[in-house]
């Protein structure tokens, strides 16, 4: 039997005891009215505290599941943001592995680069074209075309100067005529193929000729 039943039991015995006691009065059947009120004001408190218990303990076990909630939401994030952290470890540890090879791979590039022309060598930066000297140039590009050919490269200006077979001083024998004398010039080290693309990525191509009388 519940609490509620109890209380609505013992005051139903109590008001039956009270008429049993007043039976002999004269007044009996108002003291059964009066009586009857009493318990009905008493249920109708009772029930109202009743409800009013249920309603609290509702309230109650509705807040307990909101916090259970928020709990198991905040306990998920915890989760979460304990394997986004140990991703990010992995992937510090990737990078920590894959930098010293990076930096390994830049000291190779170099050797892969083939500059078109001696300004572009001189334009990258690199240090073994820091200084004036022969280098293998491949202005039709890299893998394209003839094969690299061997230039002289002035670092200072850029120039680049093909070698050719009239460099050193030539004796010409007397030639009084127009055009008695001729000599190809034959340059060294270099196609036609590669001298033209050569001439079309610079902004100017000449070919100087000193005469001593």
């Amino acid at each position: 039997m519940s609490s509620f039943q109890q209380q609505r039991f013992l005051i139903l015995l109590s008001s039956a005891v009270l008429i049993i006691a007043s039976s002999s009065s004269a007044d009996v059947q108002q003291e059964i009215i009066q009586l009857g009120s009493i318990i009905h004001r008493e249920n109708h408190r009772i029930t109202l505290n009743f409800l009013r218990d249920n309603v609290q303990e509702a309230l109650l076990l509705s807040r307990l599941d909101g916090m259970e909630a928020k709990l198991v939401d905040q306990e998920l994030r915890l989760v979460n943001a304990a394997n986004e952290i140990v991703w990010l470890k992995q992937q510090i540890s990737r990078l920590e592995s894959i930098v010293p090879l990076a930096k390994a791979a830049a000291v190779v590039a170099p050797v892969n680069f083939s500059p078109r022309s001696c300004q572009e060598a001189l334009d990258s930066g690199l240090p073994e074209y820091k200084n004036s000297g022969m280098y293998w140039i491949d202005p039709d590009g890299l893998g394209i075309g003839d094969e690299s050919i061997y230039v002289y490269c002035d670092m200072t200006t850029g120039i680049t100067a093909v070698g050719h077979n009239s460099e050193s001083t030539i004796s010409i024998p007397k030639c009084p005529d127009a055009g008695c004398y001729s000599r190809p010039i034959v340059y060294t080290n270099a196609t036609i193929r590669q001298l033209r693309a050569l001439a079309e990525i610079s902004s100017e191509c000449y070919q100087s000729i000193q005469v001593q009388m």
